[in-house]
């Protein structure tokens, strides 16, 4: 499978677990999503560029007009790299799924799911409980070393 579209997949399972509104996926997907990696503007920026991503990939855009910011010679990496990012997103919100029956109720029943989202932000963390940092991670086992675009 392609890195666009591992990228996609792992997305579009975290996507399952946000209970997004049409119209809104984008933003909330980066809000919603800062539960599990903290909250900064800059792990909103890459949220936004991990859907960015999937959506490019969703709609059959070419997701390569998205690194154009990025120096040609770093484009591949940072595709590659916001792959293995999305991937070790989804699997880490999907381990501690498996680790928590509490948490496993509060996000295996759509109403239960809509309730979680709706409480407020103080409260989800402390059920959720810690963040993961995705990207010092990735950025720590990589074999490349970190991004730096």
């Amino acid at each position: 499978m392609w890195g666009d579209e591992r990228l996609h997949q792992f997305v579009r399972s975290v996507e399952a677990v946000l209970n997004l509104r049409a119209g809104q996926s984008r933003t909330l997907f980066a809000h919603r999503a800062q539960l599990f990696v903290g909250r900064s503007d800059e792990n909103r920026n890459w949220l936004l560029e991990l859907y960015d991503f999937r959506s490019a990939t969703e709609h059959m855009n070419d997701y390569r007009l998205l690194l154009e910011r990025y120096p040609e010679a770093r484009r591949e990496h940072v595709a590659s790299l916001r792959a293995y990012e999305a991937q070790v997103l989804a699997c880490q919100i999907y381990m501690r799924l498996a680790e928590s029956e509490d948490l496993r109720k509060r996000f295996g029943d759509d109403r239960e799911l809509e309730q979680f989202w709706l409480t407020r932000e103080g409260e989800q963390q402390r059920q959720w409980g810690y963040i993961f940092d995705v990207c010092a991670h990735c950025a720590a086992t990589s074999l490349q070393g970190p991004l730096v675009g």
